[in-house]
């Protein structure tokens, strides 16, 4: 499967789409609302989704690196950049990777794959990098992220789903 995946970036199609879902990446970061300095709402999942879908693990963590990079040099975050979580955003696409690519796509894997992100990326892992950022304590960090990742998780996995479904009736399309 990572081997697969990384074949894709050897083909233009596959390159043309780790672009264009970094452009999307980036497009949709700016859109970030920040609540405070360590939670904030964003959409940015979708194209790591599709990546992670289309272009496999291995490509979908490559482009989520580059896609967190260049959107913090063009839209600067109130944090400084920190090497965690642009980890944990790479992490990501390759968590999407190994659910979504050359799988069927069900309403389960979108479910597991954004509940595992939520649970042990976006709230264990990031909520660490977090507090070691802003000198807060992990635990006082927890419930406010806690509340945050269970309550989006619904409406999370039925966003990427639908995109996920037009994404794939396009492609099924176009070969």
């Amino acid at each position: 499967m990572f081997l697969s995946s990384m074949r894709e970036l050897r083909k233009i199609r596959g390159i043309t789409t780790c672009a264009l879902m970094i452009a999307v990446y980036v497009v949709l970061n700016f859109c970030a609302v920040y609540i405070t300095p360590s939670v904030k709402f964003t959409f940015t999942y979708l194209p790591l989704a599709v990546m992670g879908m289309l272009l496999g693990p291995s490509a979908a963590f490559i482009g989520a690196g580059l896609a967190d990079f260049l959107a913090y040099f063009l839209r600067p975050n109130p944090a400084p950049i920190h090497f965690g979580i642009v980890l944990t955003t790479m992490l990501t696409g390759l968590v999407f990777g190994l659910f979504l690519y050359k799988k069927k796509l069900k309403l389960w894997r979108v479910i597991v794959s954004k509940a595992c992100i939520n649970i042990f990326l976006n709230l264990l892992l990031n909520t660490y990098w977090l507090a070691g950022l802003y000198g807060e304590g992990y635990l006082a960090m927890l419930p406010a992220r806690l509340g945050k990742n269970l309550i989006l998780l619904p409406l999370e996995v039925t966003l990427i789903f639908l995109v996920l479904k037009v994404v794939n009736s396009v492609t099924r399309h176009q070969i």
